[in-house]
């Protein structure tokens, strides 16, 4: 963001300093800084700060693993669920994710597999449509949160 007059930039008494994203907005006043000046040089160091915390902020969601994990442990477009094939109804990982400004959806299914291998080709999956390889950080990720998927199926329906 940038450095405002308050009320009016023609015509200011104190400058504002806002960012919407992590919840800032402070005013450095000429009577709390001695001129209007001062004012508008601290308002301008407050601003080099919180560019300086946008850019970690935006580095750090670029990272591939804040592509993959909400921030509460779950996988980012991976929940388990039932779908009628003909007269059968399976148990499947269905996978919606993002992919270039794209919605992929594909399924893996979980019956006639064990729960680990359902939930390794779901991983795989995933981590093929977002290109990106597998690494020990990623798979510690995914093992902390398979018990999500292991609890969170609904019972069958008729």
């Amino acid at each position: 963001m940038t450095i405002m007059g308050h009320p009016t930039a023609k015509n200011p008494v104190r400058y504002r300093v806002q960012d919407k994203i992590f919840g800032v907005q402070e005013y450095f006043s000429a009577s709390k800084f001695g001129s209007l000046g001062k004012a508008k040089i601290a308002a301008e160091k407050r601003q080099r700060e919180l560019d300086q915390k946008r850019a970690i902020r935006s580095r750090r969601l670029d990272l591939d693993i804040n592509k993959i994990f909400h921030s509460d442990g779950a996988v980012v477009g991976l929940r388990r669920t039932f779908k009628k094939r003909g007269d059968k109804t399976v148990e499947i990982f269905a996978i919606q994710i993002g992919v270039d400004g794209k919605q992929v959806n594909t399924q893996v299914t979980i019956t006639n597999r064990t729960f680990q291998q359902a939930y390794k080709l779901a991983q795989d999956k995933i981590l093929e449509l977002r290109c990106i390889e597998r690494c020990y950080e990623i798979t510690k990720m995914f093992d902390d949160c398979a018990y999500l998927y292991l609890i969170s199926h609904k019972t069958q329906p008729k």
